[in-house]
C-alpha cells in the first residue's frame, strides 16, 4: 500500500475529537456508576459507605469498571464508544483492519497508565502507540479505503 495514500495516516481524527471522546465516555461512565451503585443502595447494598472507607479500593475498583466499559464497547461496536459514536471516529488498527479484541484489551488498560492524557502533547497517545492502535474519522477512512482499492484495481488492471 502506498504510504501517501495510507487510509488510516489521511483520516487520523484530531486531538479535538478525541478529547471529545473522552469526556462523553467519562460521562456516560460517571452516570451509569453513579446509577448503578444507588441501586444498589437501595436494595441494602451498602457500596457508598464501604467505598468511602477503603478510597484506594474505590480507585481500583472504578479503574478496573472503567478499562472494561471502554474495552466491551470497542469489542462490541467495533472500534467504537458512544463518544465514537457521536463525534463520528473509531479505532483501527494501525494498517487499517477491524480492532482485534486482545489490542482493545490492551489500548483500554494502557488508559489507567498515570498520565496517559498527557501523552497526547505528543503525536500519539500512549494507549494508541503501545496497542499499536489508531484513531480515524470514519466517514474519511472509509473513503480513503474505497479510494486506495479502487487506485491499486487500476495498477492491476494494467499490468
Amino acid at each position: 500500500m502506498n504510504s501517501f495514500l495510507d487510509p488510516v495516516e489521511m483520516s487520523i481524527a484530531p486531538k479535538g475529537l478525541r478529547v471529545l471522546n473522552y469526556l462523553i465516555d467519562v460521562a456516560l461512565f460517571f452516570i451509569i456508576f453513579i446509577i448503578v451503585f444507588s441501586v444498589l443502595e437501595l436494595i441494602g447494598v451498602p457500596v457508598i459507605n464501604f467505598f468511602d472507607s477503603y478510597p484506594f479500593l474505590d480507585n481500583i475498583v472504578s479503574a478496573l469498571l472503567y478499562f472494561l466499559f471502554m474495552s466491551f464497547q470497542e469489542i462490541i461496536f467495533k472500534g467504537r464508544s458512544v463518544g465514537k459514536f457521536v463525534t463520528g471516529t473509531m479505532a483501527v488498527m494501525e494498517d487499517g483492519a477491524e480492532i482485534e479484541i486482545n489490542k482493545s484489551f490492551n489500548r483500554n488498560i494502557c488508559r489507567l497508565i498515570p498520565f496517559d492524557g498527557l501523552s497526547f502533547f505528543g503525536n500519539l497517545g500512549w494507549h494508541d502507540s503501545i496497542s499499536k492502535t489508531r484513531v480515524v474519522n470514519k466517514k474519511e477512512f472509509e473513503q480513503m479505503k474505497i479510494k486506495n482499492s479502487s487506485i491499486d484495481e487500476i495498477g492491476k488492471s494494467i499490468i
